[in-house]
């Protein structure tokens, strides 16, 4: 027969149940004559009385073997020797019987007896190992699992309870459920929970705030069931409960980041609409001065070179040298007028010096237009040795700059601005400082306010961050960091070093 697979014999006594089969017995004598056993050791052992008489040996045999040592060791114990085993009983028709035994070894006269009565405990083995089997369940499951009696005393306290609220099972077994477990302003409601499970058996579930031993309240999922003995009788309410504030604080970051999401599409959408208000004003701007300016000049010019040729073909005279001098200077005049205004019109699409001079002599030249315009004073500061070869954080540098010197210009009512721009660490970093009256707060807020987002997604788009802040003396930042490229010493060497006009090296001042 195979060795089943429960654990060895325990020495220590368990509670015997009256209902449970019982068997006396009497051995005498060191080869343990059978003198007495009951009838129902036939249930136990399925041999009859007779049978043990006639071979005494077959007591030993129909123990399991791995059991059969510390039975055999105790009834050849000396006189006075006394026992109490849990072992197995293997009977020919396949059945194994668990059986407590509870013995002595007397000596009576010259004769030796050992006496005893064994009970059969199968059904409270099967149940123990039932007990054991759920307690380890109970252990392993990562969700806290409590049970309490109908008085609403803790009696199981798994691991994973001890986890979540920060008590041990010996510190909670014994100790009412409701305020060591739930915050003060759920235990009315849920008192009134579990009377209805004790009485009406129905389970519940919902979120509740959760007490840990710390005070600290926690957001978890409960679930409330009956707690039901073997004859069928609600004897308490089991509780589930899994803590859920990670799922929360997931809930709240992906609802914040879908109200980002919603604020940055708006202000894409408004800086769309904002960018094709400025580009047609922009349009707007060079066609007036195009026609304007540009149409006044070239109509001069076609009105001057007419007159010279009617004045040519004439058949009455020729052009004193004087006239002719006079109004060639008048059409070169024109001529140069002409090409000034074209070249403030290029100018501000897109400055040359950009493309052809480079960032640092871009930038000097935006300040210089600034000054010019505003007659606002403006100091530049550039450090931008290394900086690798012209290329789009160029374009969006000089961008950044510009439009955060229109927003001084237009809104800050400054007396002085400053403006940074240095490389270093892989970086280029912009600083624009005005002593204005400050941004509004909620300004940096609002996503109308479509210059600063427009600067932030230059910024963006280039991998880098702009940030706009008010001084704690008064006026306003914009601050810029863009990463750059790794510089190479060829692209280094090739970049022109261009010193701007009345100033000494990098600074410049109004």
């Amino acid at each position: 027969m195979g060795k089943p697979s429960s654990p060895p014999p325990r020495m220590h006594r368990l509670p015997l149940s009256g209902e449970a089969v019982a068997a006396r017995y009497l051995f005498l004598g060191a080869d343990r004559r059978v003198a007495f056993v009951d009838r129902s050791i036939e249930l136990l052992w399925g041999l009859t009385a007779p049978a043990l008489r006639n071979d005494p040996r077959l007591w030993l045999e129909r123990i399991h073997p791995d059991d059969r040592p510390q039975v055999a060791a105790a009834l050849a114990g000396p006189s006075g020797t006394s026992w109490s085993l849990e072992y197995r009983v293997s009977r020919d028709d396949g059945k194994v019987v668990w059986v407590q035994d509870v013995g002595r070894v007397l000596s009576v006269g010259r004769s030796r007896q050992a006496a005893g009565r064994v009970v059969d405990i199968t059904l409270q083995r099967r149940l123990e190992e039932r007990l054991r089997f759920q307690a380890q369940l109970l252990d392993a499951v990562g969700e806290a699992v409590i049970a309490s009696d109908a008085a609403g005393s803790i009696t199981s306290w798994n691991p994973a309870a001890a986890r979540l609220f920060g008590w041990s099972s010996d510190e909670t077994v014994g100790r009412p459920l409701l305020p060591l477990v739930f915050v003060p302003g759920e235990r009315a409601g849920i008192a009134a929970v579990l009377q209805r499970i004790l009485v009406l058996g129905a389970s519940w579930a919902g979120e509740l705030q959760l007490l840990r031993h710390d005070g600290r309240a926690v957001p978890g999922h409960v679930t409330l069931a009956p707690l039901v003995d073997p004859e069928g009788d609600i004897a308490g309410v089991i509780a589930l409960a899994l803590d859920v504030s990670d799922l929360r604080a997931a809930e709240a970051r992906a609802k914040e980041s879908e109200q980002d999401q919603r604020r940055l599409v708006e202000q894409l959408r408004q800086l769309t609409a904002h960018l094709q208000v400025v580009r047609e004003q922009e349009q707007r701007r060079i066609s007036r001065e195009v026609h304007d300016e540009l149409g006044q000049m070239l109509t001069g010019l076609k009105l001057g070179v007419s007159w010279l040729r009617r004045r040519a073909a004439s058949d009455n005279g020729h052009l004193s040298a004087d006239l002719l001098r006079e109004r060639l200077a008048g059409i070169a005049q024109l001529v140069d007028q002409t090409l000034d205004t074209a070249r403030h019109i290029a100018r501000q699409l897109r400055p040359p010096a950009l493309d052809d001079l480079g960032l640092e002599t871009a930038i000097e030249w935006l300040v210089e237009e600034f000054r010019s315009h505003t007659g606002i004073p403006c100091e530049l500061r550039c450090d931008l040795a290394g900086l690798p070869a012209p290329g789009p954080h160029d374009t969006a540098a000089f961008r950044i700059v510009q439009e955060a010197l229109t927003n001084v210009a237009r809104h800050a009512r400054a007396s002085r601005a400053v403006v940074r721009v240095r490389y270093r660490d892989g970086a280029l970093t912009i600083d624009v400082d005005d002593d204005g009256r400050g941004v509004p707060r909620e300004a940096l807020r609002e996503p109308h306010s479509l210059g600063i987002v427009g600067m932030r997604e230059r910024a963006r788009a280039r991998g880098g961050e702009l940030g706009v802040r008010r001084l704690p003396r008064g006026g306003t930042r914009v601050h810029a960091r863009l990463p750059m490229p790794p510089p190479s010493e060829a692209a280094a060497d090739a970049r022109p070093a261009v010193a701007a006009p009345g100033r000494a090296g990098n600074e410049a001042s109004s």
